[in-house]
């Protein structure tokens, strides 16, 4: 329910269109902790203690509602379908029906602990373990505890050789080591300097210790000794390390790595035996089983294998908090983004991802340098554009030869060059304000390029042309330079507007731009002369799409869309209740359009779905008996709840606290069709708040937040 958003567009006549996220999870969550019972089912925990669960090798996911979830920050199963997860004050849940309910076993005796951990022994026995040294273990799942502080560091990671056989590896390099299944815990030597510990692997007289900051140590005495193998400091923070064969193990790291190493009776060889590196990808944990590994990250993001570790697809892709700098629609189900990250380290990571089946699953065509943009033309030929240079493809993307290079300056936007007919913009640099950069407009010619004009003093960004006489580019974000030579000439036009975001081109004299300040004007003489359609302050539209000349679609921050069927002429504000920002829109059809925002989602609408009515009121067809949401959220005081209900009768609402305590028990004489419940917090505190709508039996429920 969280992720799914409905809305009414009125476009044309009044039609109903659902904007649905082709990216499923939330801009700012990660990933942290994951466990499979087999390849086909699992659990993933994000980093707002939201449990998810697939049941498809990770292809989809739903998110799993948790009765009195105090944040979940870890999960564990077994071969027997058996789930626990646990959490802060001493949360242990457990389900034996792939978490359809939940069983309360949580840690009465710690009822402050902060578990980070948790793991299974053997069938009937499990152990938490997390902030301040809390330990505890039960040897039947979870109907009892026994608990202890080991220290007051907080612990890691618990890893048990056998029944009785374990080390708690903990912050600052501590490593104990039990012999009776936990009772008593004694300190283990590990030549760790103080950095934090995360996984330990033991194999005959050989051990290894891998955790934060470089922490890579092994040795083959049984522990009496140790060792750093050279070759392995890795300036990155090791996740932790798992045995996938009988003397090969792995780690994983948060900068993307993924290493395999061999212990022998004689300590490590050939210990890389082979590297997968996903760029500017922090790991935070993996599941592996035969040949098997599902890898989860942030984004969030959760990469598959089948032959462990040597190849990744990663069928969720969420582009979480990467930027999306274009977006290019080949045809209703192919599909091509580009993005970059921010610069770090002196360094700009840029990244192409493409979908050929409508945004089901993803794959990157390029992680690396900066890039601006990929394409294709009809015939399966093929440009991208990176930071310095531009190549071709015609075989549809497989392989790739350099066409044009640029030796000064950079092509800076994904709006910097045309396609087809092969003009391009390049700028000097980004660093130097605006007077004191150049900008200068060539055309590719074969294997080289043409210099056209050179401006400097100012910066031009956007570029177009309609044909091969017809161009234009935008200058410094308020006046249009146009020719209508094929570049032999150029004119600029008076200023227009200041912040100009977006501009379309109908032929050879009219077009449509938007601001960045809420305008959106027309001309009809070619940028001569310009009348203003629409203009709100308040607002900031982003980019801007067609059917044709008429029916008109316009994006921007805060979740806002705006249609028109008259050319503009009148404008329809559509309320979508999304606190995204909208950067892209484009039509895929002449009903469906694609969407992105600026922190990597991804949503596609239609503008002409099934439900569509000629004339009269439109039929609003919603899923049966659904919380469309609670808006504002989060709210301060008061909030109203909406939902869809299939028909006229009594809808129990009841809300909870985190804790899973009842606040609020109330009965709606529900109408057929959309209804509106105000919900007001009285004394309640700050906090977050589940809500559950019972349909007579049936049950929905949402989470809101509030804050006083």
């Amino acid at each position: 329910m969280k992720y799914l958003t409905l809305f009414i567009l009125f476009f044309v006549s009044i039609i109903k269109a659902q904007l649905v996220p082709i990216i499923q999870f939330t801009e700012i969550e990660s990933f942290i902790d994951i466990d499979f019972i087999n390849e086909l089912h699992g659990f993933v925990v994000s980093n707002t203690g939201t449990v998810y669960k697939s049941t498809n090798s990770g292809k989809s996911w739903e998110e799993i509602n948790i009765p009195g979830n105090k944040g979940v920050q870890a999960v564990t199963s077994g071969s027997d379908g058996i789930v626990f997860v646990a959490g802060f004050n001493g949360m242990v849940k457990r389900t034996l029906d792939g978490g359809i309910t939940w069983l309360d076993v949580s840690v009465a005796e710690l009822p402050d602990a902060e578990f980070t951990f948790v793991k299974r022994v053997s069938s009937n026995s499990l152990v938490v373990a997390g902030k301040k040294g809390h330990f505890a273990r039960s040897d039947d799942n979870g109907a009892h505890w026994r608990v202890s502080q080991i220290g007051k560091e907080n612990i890691n990671n618990v890893v048990f050789t056998d029944f009785l056989r374990g080390w708690a590896l903990m912050d600052e390099g501590i490593v104990v080591k039990t012999t009776n299944g936990g009772i008593t815990w004694s300190p283990f030597h590990v030549e760790t300097a103080g950095k934090d510990v995360k996984g330990i692997i033991e194999y005959g007289n050989v051990m290894m210790v891998v955790g934060d900051q470089w922490l890579f140590t092994s040795s083959n005495d049984w522990g009496m000794t140790w060792t750093t193998p050279s070759a392995t400091l890795i300036p990155h923070d090791l996740v932790e390390t798992k045995q996938i064969e009988q003397n090969v193990f792995i780690t994983m790291d948060t900068a993307g790595y993924l290493n395999s190493y061999i212990l022998e009776s004689g300590g490590i060889y050939g210990y890389t035996v082979y590297t997968v590196k996903r760029p500017q990808r922090r790991f935070f944990g993996f599941w592996t089983k035969e040949n098997y590994l599902y890898a989860v990250t942030d984004g969030p993001n959760v990469y598959t294998s089948n032959d462990m570790g040597k190849n990744f697809s990663s069928p969720i892709v969420t582009f979480g908090g990467r930027p999306i700098f274009s977006l290019q629609v080949i045809s209703k189900s192919d599909y091509i983004i580009s993005g970059n990250t921010p610069v770090k380290d002196g360094k700009s990571y840029g990244y192409l991802a493409r979908t050929t089946n409508g945004g089901e699953t993803w794959k990157y065509t390029h992680e690396g340098d900066w890039v601006n943009k990929e394409y294709y033309l009809s015939n399966g030929e093929g440009f991208r554009v990176l930071e310095r240079s531009e190549e071709h493809s015609s075989n549809s993307g497989v392989t790739w030869s350099p066409l044009t290079t640029i030796i000064t300056g950079v092509i800076i936007s994904s709006q910097s060059f045309s396609k087809e007919l092969g003009y391009f913009i390049v700028t000097d640099t980004l660093t130097k304000p605006r007077n004191q950069s150049y900008s200068s407009i060539y055309k590719r010619t074969g294997s080289g390029k043409t210099l056209l004009k050179n401006y400097p003093g100012t910066r031009l960004t956007h570029l177009d042309f309609i044909n091969s006489l017809n161009g234009w580019t935008l200058r410094d974000s308020t006046q249009f330079n146009i020719t209508t030579n094929g570049g032999a000439n150029w004119r600029f036009t008076p200023v227009v507007t200041p912040l100009i975001s977006s501009y379309l081109r109908f032929g050879s004299s009219s077009g449509i731009l938007t601001t960045r300040s809420g305008r959106i004007m027309k001309t009809m003489d070619n940028t001569e002369t310009w009348s203003l359609l629409f203009k709100d302050t308040t607002l900031r539209f982003n980019s801007i799409a067609a059917i044709d000349s008429n029916h008109l679609i316009v994006v921007g921050d805060s979740g806002i869309i705006f249609t028109s069927a008259n050319g503009g002429s009148s404008w329809t504000s559509l309320n979508t209740r999304m606190e995204v920002n909208f950067s892209h829109v484009k039509m895929i059809d002449s009903s469906e359009f694609i969407v992105t925002s600026t922190k990597g989602g991804i949503y596609k609408g239609s503008l002409n779905d099934p439900w569509f009515q000629a004339g009269g009121e439109a039929n609003q067809v919603l899923p049966e008996n659904q919380i469309i949401g609670n808006f504002p959220n989060p709210f301060n005081n008061s909030t109203v709840i909406e939902f869809f209900s299939s028909e006229s009768k009594d809808v129990i609402v009841t809300v909870y606290d985190i804790t899973g305590r009842q606040v609020l028990s109330d009965v709606i004489n529900a109408n057929h069709g959309n209804n509106r419940y105000s919900f007001n917090s009285g004394n309640l505190n700050s906090g977050v708040y589940f809500y559950v709508l019972d349909f007579g039996g049936k049950r929905e429920y949402s989470k809101m937040i509030l804050l006083k």
